[in-house]
């Protein structure tokens, strides 16, 4: 209540405008599109599992092949901009590190809930391969997340 009281008795040229969320849904949509993608290579290549949107579409979903995989992008690419919006309402300041740290939340959160829920253990049982390449993906997600956010905020030229 206090901050709007201040806000409204500041001058028009020193009010913050509110920050749009909508850069942030995209950015969290495509960095999220790009992890899907890089643990689909990682699969096909053999060094990973499934990725957790296919894991979901699966165990939870019940969904098989193809349907699974369109199904889980799609939800993980979903969850990618919730994640996204919820940085950029909380953030104070959007910076790549913040974002590389942000990206720690939703790795905890998959560690500590996703998983269980799709029938493997809290921490991938202990298999430091796996925590630590989700950790990392999710750190990378972050940054890139952070780096897109004001890119896609820039004003349009009109012809």
């Amino acid at each position: 209540m206090l901050r709007q009281v201040e806000e409204w008795m500041l001058p028009t040229e020193e009010k913050v405008p509110p920050r749009p969320l909508q850069p942030a849904a995209i950015a969290g949509f495509v960095g999220a599109l790009l992890l899907f993608a890089i643990q689909l290579g990682m699969q096909t290549l053999a060094r990973g599992g499934p990725p957790m949107g296919t894991l979901f579409a699966t165990k939870i979903l019940h969904l098989q092949s193809m349907t699974a995989l369109l199904v889980g992008a799609f939800l993980f690419c979903v969850a990618g901009a919730l994640w996204g919006v919820l940085y950029a309402a909380f953030v104070p300041k959007i910076t790549i590190l913040s974002g590389m740290a942000f990206g720690v939340l939703p790795w905890i959160v998959a560690m500590l809930i996703v998983l269980p829920i799709v029938g493997k253990s809290v921490f991938a049982g202990g298999d430091m391969k796996v925590v630590l390449g989700a950790l990392l993906l999710n750190v990378l997600w972050g940054g890139f997340v952070a780096f897109l956010m004001p890119l896609l905020n820039q004003p349009r030229l009109t012809s």
